[in-house]
């Protein structure tokens, strides 16, 4: 009988879980040659790391970094002008 009472409201509580989970915001993550390795971690399903110009000489360490069907985490360069290029350190 007690739980009678509450079946509704954990019925829609449910439909909005199950709603709004899956609407997590997707966002725009801007980063450039001195930034980007700690923005790497910031990345979610759905976003996007917008790498400024530059040589990036870091590497790119992906590890625990995933996306999701349909929600796929994007990373790209400048559209227009210099590139974004990763370059590796001389040791000479």
């Amino acid at each position: 009988m007690f739980w009678e009472f509450f079946r509704p409201a954990m019925y829609l509580l449910f439909f909005v879980k199950l709603t709004f989970s899956s609407l997590a915001c997707a966002a725009t993550i801007n980063g450039n040659s001195q930034t980007y390795l700690s923005k790497l971690r910031l990345l979610r399903p759905g976003d996007t790391l917008a790498l400024a110009a530059g040589t990036y000489y870091g590497g790119f360490p992906l590890h625990g970094v995933n996306g999701r069907a349909g929600q796929r985490i994007e990373i790209s360069g400048p559209r227009k002008g210099a590139p974004a290029v990763f370059g590796r350190l001389s040791c000479a």
